[in-house]
């Protein structure tokens, strides 16, 4: 996100996604940090939304479902939604969605919609503070990020639900 932020100028919004193999400062709820190493896709896109209210929630919830059912139908993966952002496998995270607004004055230039998708880390060979999982230990396959990039945001379109 801090990327996308900083380089927002040259960035065509609502047409851009960002990708990081790592997060050096990555940001949850409350003003939580982490660190996310190889293996998970974590996405950045500057966006600005048509509607007026409520389209934080909006833009989570469409992407969030979204990926509740690529899972499914990739990879034959059963998710839930914990609101108000994070996709869970029984209590293991396996994606978490956060936005940031970026105003220039009272007005809202952009926000940046940042997803983290757990790929083809090994959590359970790893000791963790918290609960994940990722595609790759569920579905016992080897996955490369990279290859599952395009697959994952192929079909979702935020346009068509009238959100940009």
């Amino acid at each position: 996100m801090n990327w996308a932020r900083d380089n927002l100028s040259t960035l065509p919004v609502n047409r851009s996604v960002v990708v990081a193999e790592v997060q050096h400062q990555g940001r949850g709820q409350r003003g939580r940090q982490f660190v996310s190493g190889p293996g998970g896709l974590y996405i950045s896109m500057p966006l600005k939304p048509k509607i007026k209210e409520g389209w934080d929630e909006a833009l989570i919830r469409s992407l969030s479902v979204h990926t509740k059912t690529w899972l499914e139908s990739e990879y034959g993966i059963m998710s839930h939604i914990k609101p108000p952002n994070d996709l869970l496998v029984g209590n293991a995270k396996i994606m978490g969605v956060l936005i940031e607004t970026v105003y220039l004055g009272n007005e809202l230039q952009s926000l940046i919609l940042g997803a983290g998708l757990n790929v083809s880390q090994k959590f359970k060979e790893a000791d963790h503070p918290f609960e994940a999982v990722s595609i790759a230990e569920l579905a016992k396959i080897d996955l490369n990020p990279k290859q599952v990039l395009s697959s994952w945001l192929l079909n979702w379109n935020p346009w068509s639900e009238g959100l940009l």
